[in-house]
């Protein structure tokens, strides 16, 4: 990386069975100091849910907005969500204890979404 008008600096993850003081050597043989972050900490797998359904959904729309209300009773907070907005849908992925709930909403064309909220077991989206 360089950025401005300072010296090069490379950063070198590693990952497995890596001898870091050989990179370090390999690194130094180009002329840079090398920047040897440690070993990531994997993030713990979250358990696979027994059940999975899908979640009674409210859509309305109003003016120039369309808002999807969906019920996911029991989740939390918004890590449990996974949102992967798609170029013509939405895939809306929640987690509760052992249950996982999944829907795929059509997305009306030049709308992208732009707000989420979970409140109470309902996850608020608003696309304009």
């Amino acid at each position: 990386v360089q950025s401005g008008g300072r010296e090069p600096q490379i950063s070198v993850k590693t990952f497995g069975d890596v001898d870091k003081e050989r990179i370090e050597k390999q690194v130094n043989q180009l002329g840079y100091k090398p920047i040897v972050k440690p070993k990531e900490a994997a993030t713990p797998a979250r358990p696979i849910p027994s059940a999975a359904e899908e979640p009674k959904t409210d859509v309305r729309r109003l003016d120039s907005k369309v808002l999807v209300d969906i019920e996911v009773p029991g989740v939390k907070s918004d890590a449990d969500i996974e949102i992967k907005e798609l170029e013509n849908s939405v895939e809306v992925k929640a987690i509760a204890g052992g249950k996982a709930y999944f829907k795929i909403l059509t997305k009306p064309e030049q709308f992208s979404l732009t707000k989420k909220q979970l409140d109470r077991g309902k996850l608020h989206l608003e696309f304009s």
